[in-house]
């Protein structure tokens, strides 16, 4: 048996342990599940998107001026949904972990040259539809921020919040550790057996977990945890953005809120979200990958890249703050850039994955409001893997032409239900 040394069964096991695994065991515990998590504790996962997130929660500011309106409108949909439940998720949290509250820090100026200003006409017609305030302003002074370049226009958007990822993390975990039914292998699963009656997760301590189903919420790492066997499951591609930030010591800065620009050529735009006592997340580079190296640090180009764009956009001071810490997240996504939420070709296996840049906002989308045994209103078919939307058909779409991967899929899928009602 592989040189087993240990054997645990649940009903479900999870494996991922960022902000979407989480908030799945959190929500299966709820429901009186035995539930296995199997991956290293937050923050301590090489590579780990949500680690490394600067935690905007977008509502309106990744919409861009080259996207299609009814694409702009789907996208939009789903995190709407997913923040009008969001203040009573942490409350919820925060009542079950015994940890202090973790607050929403509201507002944010997205910053555009004269070149990008049709963007903030994109992310201000999201907003006004959806009857959430938007405000232009001409050549600004962004709470007291000093940029190379001074912007042209900006977009303040106060109803659209930012968080502190470490302590969500941490709230979390604890929530999670808590539960009597629950239990936690910090060990990487490093293979995935399907049988007839149960699924088998072989962890790399050579701990086995036996479960009735399972939960992919690995991100990036799902490739190589399945290799061939994304065949089997009939899983579109899920790819990886590599992202570095820096986390910095900046106490000049007096912002109280996110500062970013609109996003450009795929990558999400230069942003500042401030944390506490005076430290700033910067962020971030988007590189995609064929092969993520979890345990990399980041390149000095990438942290150049983010100092450069950063002094010039945003505050010139930030050259002289003190760097603590350049993390790296893989950001999982698909072609059509649409998350992965539902069953696979095999219902003992489902995924809860492919968030992207949202996976914080959409983290409690997949796992709230979930009755066992019917639909969700929650999970459209576009978050199913056998979708087709906006010229992609999925998981038929060959993805070669953007990036390769061996697990590309062959036939068309069913409707899918619920990630909770599959459980």
């Amino acid at each position: 048996m592989r040189g087993v040394t240990g054997r645990d069964t649940a009903d479900v096991a999870v494996i991922g342990t960022g902000v979407v695994g989480l908030a799945a065991a959190h929500e299966l515990l709820s429901r009186g599940l035995t539930v296995t998590v199997i991956g290293p504790r937050p923050g301590s996962a090489p590579g780990q998107a949500s680690a490394a997130a600067g935690a905007m929660l977008s509502l309106f500011s990744e919409a861009g001026a080259g996207q299609p309106p009814d694409r702009v409108e789907l996208e939009v949909s789903h995190r709407l949904k997913a923040f009008a439940r969001y203040p009573a998720w942490l409350d919820q949290l925060t009542g079950l972990s015994g940890q202090p509250d973790v607050p929403l820090t509201p507002g944010t100026w997205v910053a555009a040259t004269s070149t990008d200003r049709d963007h903030l006409a994109t992310i201000a017609r999201a907003a006004y539809t959806a009857a959430h305030p938007a405000e232009v302003h001409d050549h600004p002074v962004i709470d007291g921020l000093q940029p190379q370049i001074p912007p042209a226009a900006a977009l303040w958007l106060p109803s659209e919040p930012s968080i502190d990822i470490t302590r969500l993390l941490a709230v979390l975990a604890a929530v999670v550790a808590r539960h009597p039914h629950a239990r936690w292998h910090t060990s990487p699963a490093t293979d995935v057996d399907l049988g007839a009656v149960e699924v088998r997760v072989h962890c790399a301590d050579h701990q086995l977990v036996t479960c009735a189903q399972t939960v992919l919420a690995a991100g990036a790492g799902i490739p190589a945890l399945l290799d061939d066997r994304g065949r089997e499951l009939e899983l579109p591609p899920i790819l990886a953005g590599r992202g570095a930030s820096l986390l910095m010591d900046a106490p000049a800065l007096a912002t109280e809120h996110t500062v970013r620009t609109p996003n450009s050529a795929f990558a999400c735009g230069t942003h500042l979200v401030p944390r506490a006592a005076g430290t700033v997340y910067l962020g971030a580079t988007n590189r995609l990958t064929l092969d993520p190296v979890p345990h990399d640090g980041a390149t000095l180009d990438e942290i150049a890249t983010v100092i450069r764009d950063s002094t010039r956009i945003l505050d010139r001071r930030l050259s002289t703050a003190a760097l603590m810490r350049a993390p790296i997240g893989y950001r999982p996504y698909t072609i059509d850039h649409l998350p992965l939420v539902g069953p696979t070709a095999y219902p003992r296996v489902l995924l809860a994955t492919a968030t992207y840049r949202c996976g914080v906002l959409l983290g409690c989308l997949g796992a709230s409001d979930q009755r066992p045994g019917g639909d969700s209103e929650v999970l459209p078919e576009t978050l199913s893997r056998g979708r087709s939307a906006f010229g992609v058909t999925m998981p038929c779409a060959n993805p070669s032409r953007v990036l390769t991967w061996p697990g590309r899929t062959r036939h068309p899928c069913r409707k899918p239900r619920s990630l909770a009602a599959e459980l």
